[in-house]
């Protein structure tokens, strides 16, 4: 049983008390409200082993009956209380989850915050009918509000405070939310230049005033390092250069490059989140790259640029803007179809793009819960040798079902279309990645021509993920997870090819190790549903490290 609630296969008498919390958190999160754990203990079998004994009372299974919203709070208007109804109403008649409550809790404190309603939310429950629980969310004002005094921060040596206080999710005069501390401290540590990060607060005597002190503690944010990578169809070696922190004012430069069977690429980048002291982020890239793949009759060729800058439009709703040009020049085999040496030539491509993205996830370092949505076009026109418009749909749902099974489901939508008489250059035409449709040969799935895969216009991906425990220690630096993976490309813009537009889906396991020698990835995936040209690959695996 231990096993399946922490990662250690060492008892000891503080693992035990750590499991006993789990188990109970496990039972309160599937209906168990009354559960009782009152002891947990170790009996030695022998040298090598150990039995593991916990007492569990579990009680009855419980259901949510009644919820109401008791609104004590002058500051909520007839609208806010009716949105905050709607949201509660989705435990009527569900199991009794705590995490649930919490998760409500969390939802409603936010909505509060966002529309400066000066109010706190708690929540109370009662037995009234047997195996059924009903719930009131009580709604205050808060009388005795504290107001942020003075922002202290230390343990910056090198990070500079403009780029510590720009991620804060609060300011001198801004009343004390712990929502937004929380949140304040899961930004910063997600940059990723900090070991620790603590926020702590200090009431001031005869004063509405507190003080709060963020301590970070300094991660090295700069990288070099070379490394080798093996796949099922590809072998590689790269070298790449990374500073994230640089000169401590938070931009990220990149340089990059990578050697491989199949491609070799090469790139130079920046990204400056503060750009001008404006907040908007600034990304600058140059790249280069060359592919030939074994299942590609053709060599394809890439130098060009990409520069945008983003923006937040609405709080958790970003916008992004850019330029991109590049030089391509496809070269066709002899082998190649006519309709392939067709496309033989050297290309020119000017596009403007933009990206709207939406981040509700509760945070954006270990997510558990919460959504993303995103969407953008490219419009490849003045001067382009062939001018089309693309588009994506992409974002993802997040569900803490229990302590270790997170559930995940991603999705994309992708198009590409001419936007004259030209077809879209073989280069451009859309392929699914390995993380789209696991199961299958890369570039092995979609449109034809005298069995040569040339991608198509038109694809959409959705996976179905949950993570899982296996038994193994924490400091193994695995991952587990289960999914399905359903997804198609399909469309072409000129006569000729084969296509299908059958639903490729497949099922399995994925296991994911950051090993001594770099991280290695599994997959085992089973295809349900194929086209008969398509070609799978039960297994994959990856490998890479640094040195």
């Amino acid at each position: 049983m231990v096993f399946f609630f922490s990662s250690t296969n060492t008892p000891s008498n503080e693992r035990v008390d750590l499991d006993i919390s789990l188990l109970k958190n496990f039972y309160l999160n599937h209906g168990y409200y009354d559960v009782q754990i009152p002891s947990g203990s170790i009996e030695i079998v022998n040298n090598n082993s150990a039995n593991l004994v916990f007492v569990i009372n579990a009680g009855q299974l419980y259901k949510f009956n009644e919820v109401v919203v008791l609104n004590e709070s002058p500051s909520l208007n007839d609208s806010d209380l009716k949105f905050i109804k709607k949201i509660v109403s989705s435990l009527n008649g569900n199991d009794y989850r705590l995490i649930d409550l919490s998760n409500l809790r969390n939802k409603i404190t936010d909505y509060l915050y966002k529309n400066n309603i000066d109010s706190e939310v708690q929540y109370s429950l009662r037995k009234e009918t047997p195996n059924n629980i009903d719930v009131s969310f009580e709604i205050k004002e808060i009388l005795n509000k504290q107001f942020v005094g003075n922002i202290v921060v230390s343990g910056n040596d090198i990070t500079e405070e403009s780029v510590i206080r720009n991620n804060l999710f609060f300011a001198e005069g801004d009343v004390v939310s712990n929502l937004n501390i929380e949140k304040s401290k899961d930004k910063l540590k997600s940059l990723g230049f900090f070991k620790n990060v603590s926020i702590f607060k200090e009431d001031l005597k005869n004063s509405q005033n507190s003080n709060l002190t963020v301590k970070v503690e300094e991660n090295a944010t700069g990288e070099i390092s070379a490394g080798a990578g093996v796949s099922n169809s590809d072998a590689s070696i790269s070298f790449s250069l990374r500073e994230k922190n640089f000169l401590g004012k938070g931009i990220d430069t990149n340089a990059n490059v990578t050697f491989g069977t199949e491609r070799v690429i090469g790139s130079l980048g920046f990204s400056n989140p503060d750009f001008n002291e404006t907040g908007n982020t600034l990304n600058n890239r140059i790249f280069v790259t060359s592919t030939y793949y074994d299942n590609a009759a053709y060599k394809s060729k890439s130098i060009g640029d990409n520069l945008s800058l983003s923006y937040e439009i609405f709080q958790n709703i970003s916008l992004e803007t850019g330029l991109g040009i590049s030089f391509d020049s496809i070269d066709t085999d002899t082998s190649a179809s006519n309709l392939i040496k067709s496309r033989d030539g050297s290309y020119l491509t000017n596009k403007v793009f933009y990206n709207v993205n939406n981040d509700q996830r509760d945070r954006k370092f270990q997510t558990k819960n919460g959504y993303t949505f995103g969407f953008g076009q490219s419009l490849a026109y003045f001067g382009s040798d062939i001018p089309y418009l693309s588009n994506n749909i992409s974002g993802s749902f997040y569900n803490e079902f229990s302590q270790e099974f997170i559930g995940t489901i991603k999705y994309r939508v992708k198009s590409i279309n001419s936007i004259n008489s030209k077809d879209i250059m073989l280069s451009d035409r859309i392929f699914l990645s390995n993380s789209e449709l696991r199961g299958f040969k890369h570039r092995s799935v979609g449109p034809m021509v005298d069995n040569e895969y040339i991608g198509g216009n038109y694809s959409y991906s959705t996976n179905f993920s949950t993570s899982f425990p296996n038994g193994l220690p924490d400091k193994w630096n695995t991952n587990s997870s289960l999914f399905l993976d359903v997804a198609n490309v399909w469309g072409v813009d000129f006569d000729g090819p084969e296509d299908s537009s059958k639903i490729r889906s497949s099922i399995g396991i994925g296991v994911s190790w950051v090993s001594p020698v770099g991280p290695i990835s599994f997959t085992l995936a089973e295809a349900i549903s194929k086209d008969s040209k398509d070609e799978v690959e039960t297994f994959s695996f990856q490998l890479g490290g640094t040195f």
